[in-house]
């Protein structure tokens, strides 16, 4: 399910102005926020990860078309990407994802490290932020959780 453009403007938002380091997108699909998020901090490193080839092969072919430099997708499984020098990760998972997903974070993520997550909680990490994005779609309301390692 890709991104909404509320959820991608809400944690591009969340991110500082002038943020340098690197910002991995776990679960990347077909880059709709990897994209965005490589145009507006363009000294960031951005790597996307996707493992469910079709939407891998997408974004890549795409690559050809909107140019980002500083932008890579990887076609790897999430359990086997290195976190432990990443800056930033954005997450968009279902909740039995999340669930697995989170002591990888908690132990490879270094002290400080942001994590946004599109949706869904990160189960046992306390929130730092929680930003409500209203919708119109079936009177829904979603999230952006943010959490600091």
């Amino acid at each position: 399910m890709p991104s909404s453009r509320k959820a991608v403007s809400a944690m591009i938002g969340i991110i500082p102005s002038n943020f340098k380091g690197t910002i991995v997108d776990l679960g990347a699909g077909w880059g709709t926020l990897g994209y965005p998020v490589a145009k507006a901090f363009p000294e960031a490193t951005v790597v996307g990860y996707e493992l469910s080839p079709i939407p891998w092969a997408y974004s890549r072919i795409k690559q050809f078309v909107a140019r980002r430099r500083n932008l890579t997708f990887k076609r790897k499984d999430i359990s086997e990407v290195d976190l432990s020098t990443v800056d930033i990760v954005l997450v968009y998972l279902q909740p039995r994802a999340m669930r697995r997903l989170s002591p990888k974070l908690r132990d490879e993520l270094k002290p400080g490290a942001l994590v946004l997550s599109n949706s869904f909680p990160l189960p046992g990490w306390e929130q730092s932020a929680v930003y409500e994005l209203s919708t119109h779609r079936l009177s829904t309301s979603r999230r952006v959780y943010a959490y600091e390692a």
